[in-house]
């Protein structure tokens, strides 16, 4: 009945042909909460906002419903470093003009990590007091942690296309997007070598999982690892 790269969970008649339902999107953002019309066999979101649904039930008449919704709050907190472990009042927040942020990681002078304007998570930047978009979470979700490159020019992240996690390398201040061995499903963070030339991570190949070396000059991925691999460093 449907087709979707994610999981589809609670299915929730609500008349003689809607169908409620919790999934992610075809980026990964989500769950939301969806109708299926049975008779058109078309999918479509009926929830609206940031807010997320875990879960979505009806009464025997389908007259009431009852959902799980989630508002997450994720944020930036700074932790000093200091000869002792470091006490919760001197844990202060980050200040940042988006809604929400995650897997922070410096590079060049920056700041970038992960968030979003209520859709599927983007890559972003930080600096000077500014933030700026570099990636659109709504061209492809970004999933994983950002890996700067050692000049903090480029950076590394993982795009989800067609229920595959793939990588790509884009310019640091937005732009320049180039795919990186599509013939691998990345999986976990990824990680420069010290010259700038080559990137490893993890992810499943046509023979399998495996920790793989991807040329930053392009070509196929070289197999350095088999077996399950994640977040190289």
């Amino acid at each position: 009945m449907t087709h979707r790269p994610s999981d589809t969970a609670y299915p929730t008649p609500i008349d003689t042909h809607p169908v409620l339902y919790v999934a992610r999107d075809e980026n990964g953002a989500g769950p939301w909460l969806w109708a299926f019309d049975t008779r058109t066999r078309e999918p479509r979101r009926v929830s609206v906002g940031v807010e997320q649904y875990s879960s979505i039930a009806a009464s025997a008449d389908g007259h009431r419903l009852v959902a799980s919704l989630v508002r997450s709050q994720v944020n930036l907190w700074s932790v000093p470093i200091l000869n002792r472990a470091a006490g919760e009042p001197t844990v202060k927040p980050f200040p940042l003009s988006t809604a929400r942020a995650l897997t922070p990681r410096f590079g060049g002078g920056k700041l970038f990590y992960i968030s979003s304007r209520g859709g599927a998570d983007g890559l972003w930047s930080y600096q000077n007091g500014q933030a700026a978009e570099i990636w659109k979470g709504s061209d492809g979700m970004v999933q994983s942690p950002p890996s700067i490159s050692p000049d903090g020019n480029r950076v590394v992240i993982a795009i989800r296309r067609d229920g595959r996690m793939h990588l790509h390398v884009i310019a640091a201040e937005g732009g320049q997007l180039r795919a990186l061995a599509t013939d691998i499903d990345v999986r976990g963070t990824s990680s420069w070598s010290p010259d700038g030339k080559w990137i490893v991570t993890g992810g499943t190949g046509k023979t399998g999982m495996g920790l793989f070396k991807i040329a930053y000059e392009g070509g196929e991925a070289v197999r350095i690892a088999s077996g399950n691999a994640l977040d190289p460093v």
